[in-house]
């Protein structure tokens, strides 16, 4: 075939079923284009809404345990108190024993039991060299009342 000239407006029709049948091609890829964004879209979704719950099981473990630990700390604190209050009651009896036996040492206390030592010693030092200078008691053996 050769080519047959044309008047212009056929040449302008078939110039527009031409970019008709391009358009045609385009909106096929585009449709497909949307399906295809459509399904990732979706995917997308679905993961997000998994994510979503995770964070949600997460959140609701993350609480449960800050709650546990906030148990447990107030727990602590209260039993942490109490101790410090038995450790200042035994750091006042401790200096209150330290302020006795001080006392005991250096005091007329420690004075008197010093002396009390001396002569306690002095006692039995003496009933000692008694003792060594006595002969023992004879002890006999008690009869029987049928030997007699």
């Amino acid at each position: 075939m050769t080519e047959v000239e044309l008047p212009p407006a056929n040449l302008i029709l078939q110039a527009l079923h031409a970019i008709r049948e391009e358009l045609k091609g385009t909106n096929t890829r585009l449709d497909a284009t949307r399906q295809e964004l459509s399904a990732r879209l979706d995917q997308t979704n679905s993961r997000l809404d998994q994510t979503n719950e995770r964070l949600d099981q997460l959140r609701v473990f993350t609480v449960q345990k800050l709650t546990d630990l906030n148990f447990k700390v107030d727990t602590l604190s209260e039993c942490v108190g109490g101790i410090g209050t038995r450790v200042d009651a035994l750091g006042q009896r401790v200096d209150s024993l330290g302020a006795r036996l001080e006392n005991v040492l250096t005091g007329q206390l420690g004075q008197d039991v010093r002396e009390l030592k001396s002569r306690m010693t002095q006692v039995e030092e003496k009933l000692t060299s008694l003792c060594a200078h006595e002969s023992p008691a004879i002890y006999q053996k008690k009869q029987a009342p049928d030997d007699r």
